[in-house]
């Protein structure tokens, strides 16, 4: 979803469900949606991920819920 910059609302301009979908179709977990918000493309051309720079907004927070769902899948695999 496009998060709206002014207001915050999130907007499904791709549609909604289609990442769950695929997912479950080829039997992996999804890992998480990352909302496209331009401070993330900002950032990244500046050298300051979203993640350090502002870790408290959405992006900021669907993108470290990634890496923790990465953590714990890596980690099961690894447990094995």
């Amino acid at each position: 979803w496009f998060e709206c910059p002014h207001c915050g609302k999130p907007s499904p301009i791709f549609g909604s469900g289609g990442g769950e979908r695929l997912a479950n179709e080829v039997k992996l977990p999804l890992l998480g949606q990352i909302p496209l918000y331009q401070r993330v493309l900002e950032g990244g051309d500046q050298g300051a991920p979203i993640v350090l720079s502002d870790p408290a907004s959405s992006a900021g927070r669907a993108l470290l819920a990634v890496k923790d769902a990465v953590e714990r899948e890596v980690g099961a695999l690894v447990g094995r």
